[in-house]
């Protein structure tokens, strides 16, 4: 949970003043300069709504809320793998969010996509996990790639390091999640001592599956920060490495090798990322 740097409504005195003036009078500990890179990249709320207008006019009694401005520190863009008319596929980067969050926009995949003023995101995948997502090039085809996930037309699967190894080597997990059916295949595709690496296919697509499942089955994805329980890692070792679907009557089967940093955090613990 994010805590904001200033929350409250915008007092009598402020009305009718910029919004790059308001935010310094009312936290003395942001300078006039730092507001205006907050209200830029995103990190500042009035009304609940994102504004990036330093210029904005105030109105008493306006809720006001700042959070820290959080800039991704990836240096790596997405990746094109396939492209289409109506749509492409990009290999996101670990660490690149998707959509902004509190504490800005900057450095996601959609600030990323509004700089090459094209694409429209159709699922989503963690900030920390890399790997392969849809983007659709018109609000058509962003609708027919919806239904395609509605109707669980869209073959996703991941790569996923786990430690403790499990004992078995392939697994149905159906554990209920925030009160919806989930379902998550797992099997294993190389084993070590002391960990092991699993082939997962999604059939539905709840918030943060993968994860949740692989916890509540006792094998945590290493590098899983939200587990306490999990192995400690440079990088959750997860990526989505292949999509299959039809589109337009073809066949589309797109696959992304896992990045250098997860090869290299799998080695670490005796394993191998799959040729092929």
């Amino acid at each position: 949970m994010v805590i904001p740097l200033l929350d409250t409504r915008v007092p009598e005195a402020q009305a009718g003043q910029r919004l790059d003036r308001v935010i310094p009078a009312l936290c003395p500990t942001i300078s006039r300069m730092h507001a205006r890179r907050m209200i830029d990249g995103g990190a500042v709320f009035v009304d609940g709504r994102r504004t990036g207008i330093s210029s904005r006019l105030l109105r008493a009694g306006q809720q006001l809320t700042c959070y820290p401005l959080m800039v991704s520190r990836v240096t790596e863009e997405p990746r094109i793998v396939l492209s289409r008319d109506e749509l492409f596929v990009v290999d996101k980067p670990a660490g690149m969010a998707v959509e902004a969050t509190r504490s800005g926009s900057r450095g996601t995949l959609i600030h990323w996509l509004q700089t090459r003023a094209e694409g429209f995101v159709t699922h989503r995948l963690d900030a920390p996990v890399s790997g392969l997502i849809i983007v659709a090039r018109t609000k058509p085809a962003q609708a027919a790639c919806n239904r395609l996930f509605a109707e669980h037309a869209v073959d996703r699967q991941y790569l996923a390091a786990v430690a403790p190894p499990p004992a078995w080597e392939q697994q149905t997990l159906e554990e209920t999640l925030d009160g919806k059916p989930a379902l998550t295949r797992a099997r294993v595709l190389s084993r070590a001592p002391a960990a092991a690496l699993l082939e997962i296919r999604l059939e539905t697509g709840r918030f943060r599956q993968i994860r949740r499942h692989l916890a509540g089955a006792r094998v945590p994805v290493i590098g899983d920060r939200e587990q306490s329980h999990a192995l400690s890692a440079s990088r959750i070792l997860l990526h989505a490495f292949r999509l299959s679907f039809v589109w337009r009557d073809e066949r589309i089967e797109v696959e992304a090798p896992p990045p250098g940093d997860y090869i290299g955090e799998l080695e670490k613990v005796g394993l191998h990322a799959p040729s092929g």
